[in-house]
């Protein structure tokens, strides 16, 4: 289905809006579900010293990434893509869901697209909202 602007000016206006996207795309982000409960942790280690880091999140790309004290490290989708690498193809895994294609919707930015018409651009009536 093609959209006119003359037909859905606030749809488009809503699906243009980069700041809702940002927006959109945190509530994604610290969003979570009672489904399941993964976790990923990773530990560098040289001589002196060791890093910690772990992952609790539920969605694309697992973000985001935490110290060994619980203190937000990074949300930069790459440092999930690369742990995924290292990690064995299998079910239980978490390598789809670290390489951000495994959400409700399929990979995330898909997610991102359909929960930000879900709640912006559908009234309660499941209409898109044409004003």
């Amino acid at each position: 289905i093609a959209l006119h602007e003359t037909e859905f000016p606030s749809m488009q206006d809503k699906l243009n809006d980069f700041d809702l996207f940002k927006k959109m795309a945190m509530s994604i982000t610290h969003g979570g579900a009672t489904e399941d409960y993964p976790t990923v942790s990773v530990e560098f280690r040289n001589n002196n010293d060791t890093l910690k880091y772990y992952t609790t999140g539920q969605h694309s790309f697992m973000l985001p990434w935490l110290d060994d004290k619980g203190k937000e490290y990074s949300y930069n989708p790459s440092l999930s893509k690369e742990i995924a690498k290292l990690l064995p193809e299998f079910k239980y895994s978490n390598r789809a869901r670290l390489l951000g294609q495994q959400s409700m919707y399929g990979d995330y930015v898909t997610e991102l697209y359909f929960r930000t018409i879900e709640l912006y651009c559908i009234d309660k009536r499941n209409k898109l909202i044409a004003q």
